[in-house]
């Protein structure tokens, strides 16, 4: 098996990514800024099972994401609108076992490799990072900042991009 590709989505500069991993080499070159260093920390994020902070959502996508949570917490979005509007940070590995023998175990793949196509020989693995569903754990995180004694007293303030 090998790492053949990698796509990733909504995290930090790599708003829509994709990287092509080479059999033999693959070099990451690139200006100052052009999102090599985010490449690495966001696999090892995922490879280590962590979580991803607010702080890793693309800034190009921050001021509707701060719009939205405005009108939530006027009550003028409904949770369900609010959760389906921001875009999952999403990460897909594509796995080549082309060349592995076809009566060999895959490992770890295996529970997850139905051979539905005896020509297919990659698999996809995708994983995606939501905002939790939870709609009064949200409520009580941002109430504070919204209301006082019941009222609501300002609009989070929306940073200028």
């Amino acid at each position: 098996m090998r790492l053949s590709k990698i796509k990733i989505k909504n995290y930090r500069l790599l708003v829509d990514s994709e990287l092509d991993v080479d059999q033999k080499t693959t070099l990451i070159v690139g200006r100052n800024n052009t999102a090599k260093t985010s490449l690495v920390k966001c696999i090892c994020t995922v490879l280590d099972g962590k979580t991803f902070d607010f702080d890793d959502y693309p800034l190009t996508k921050r001021q509707y994401l701060y719009h939205n949570i405005n009108l939530f917490m006027k009550k003028k979005l409904n949770f369900e609108d609010l959760y389906n509007s921001i875009e999952p940070i999403s990460v897909e590995f594509f796995i080549d076992y082309s060349l592995d023998d076809p009566d060999e175990n895959l490992g770890a793949l295996s529970p997850f490799i139905i051979d539905v196509d005896e020509d297919t020989t990659t698999a996809q693995i995708c994983i995606e990072y939501r905002l939790q569903k939870d709609e009064n754990n949200l409520w009580k995180i941002l109430e504070k900042d919204f209301y006082k004694e019941g009222v609501i007293i300002q609009d989070i303030d929306i940073p200028k991009l």
